[in-house]
């Protein structure tokens, strides 16, 4: 009844109206002669939900119906009160999976302690007896709530759709831990590579360093070379003499030059 009334709601007619004037579906209409779009505007758009419904895929039309018409009227969905009291907890559960109404008996035992008994439809019977009344009456429900809600969910484990339910779950986690490595994998591999082009280009740098300090140094050389080449014959002592300045040497400077090899000995 509840989720009749909540289709009702967020299928009504005021609603659906107010999705057609939203859409503009007025653009994509031709009108015949004895059409009267302003009462008929919730049945175009039921006639564009099954149009989607036929042509639309899974995926697209669960997104369509949750953005549209589930998530706007989040407001009106039936609220499901699940009780505090562990009493009035195993009332709901029993209520809601097949059980009779569980019944709490209660007998004060020739010892004066408080026993207290809870029966369910399918014949479990809990008992705790204490001298604290409020005790054994809390630890009798406790007991058959906590053997109530194994049941439940052992029968929850084994229902296939569930388990598909489960599967789908955990498939769609390990899809985004899978991606995540992936992305990660991606993010260690650009690190990797960056790493590796900065050694490339710092070794290129060195190398082009050492390629620049040596073309200076051969520069210099050949400069030097060429410095010593310009000034052969000229300034320096190896090179030829001619009779007038052979003759105007002083004696010793003459024996140096001959003992060089660079004049020939007198005779």
């Amino acid at each position: 009844m509840e989720l009749q009334h909540y289709m009702g709601n967020i299928f009504s007619q005021s609603s659906l109206e107010k999705l057609y004037d939203e859409w503009g579906l007025k653009r994509f209409i031709i009108y015949g002669e004895k059409c009267q779009p302003e009462k008929q505007k919730h049945i175009f758009v039921y006639s564009l939900i099954g149009c989607l419904m036929q042509h639309t895929s899974p995926e697209k039309l669960e997104k369509f119906m949750l953005d549209f018409f589930i998530y706007p009227n989040d407001h009106i969905l039936p609220k499901t009160h699940f009780p505090r009291d562990d009493w009035q907890k195993l009332i709901f559960l029993c209520k809601q999976n097949g059980y009779d109404k569980p019944v709490l008996q209660y007998i004060l035992t020739e010892e004066n302690k408080h026993q207290f008994s809870l029966v369910l439809s399918d014949g479990k019977t809990t008992k705790c007896e204490s001298v604290s009344y409020r005790y054994a009456k809390k630890k009798t429900i406790k007991k058959t709530f906590e053997y109530i809600t194994l049941i439940l969910e052992e029968k929850l484990l084994n229902d296939p759709n569930y388990i598909q339910l489960e599967d789908a779950i955990n498939k769609q986690k390990e899809d985004v831990i899978e991606q995540q490595n992936e992305e990660l994998l991606q993010k260690w591999q650009l690190k990797q590579t960056e790493k590796q082009q900065q050694k490339i280009n710092k070794t290129k740098e060195k190398k082009d360093q050492a390629n620049e300090r040596d073309r200076k140094r051969r520069k210099i050389k050949e400069e030097v070379k060429l410095k010593k080449q310009s000034r052969k014959g000229k300034d320096t002592i190896y090179r030829e003499y001619t009779t007038n300045e052979i003759a105007a040497m002083n004696p010793a400077k003459r024996r140096r030059l001959e003992d060089l090899g660079i004049l020939s000995k007198s005779k």
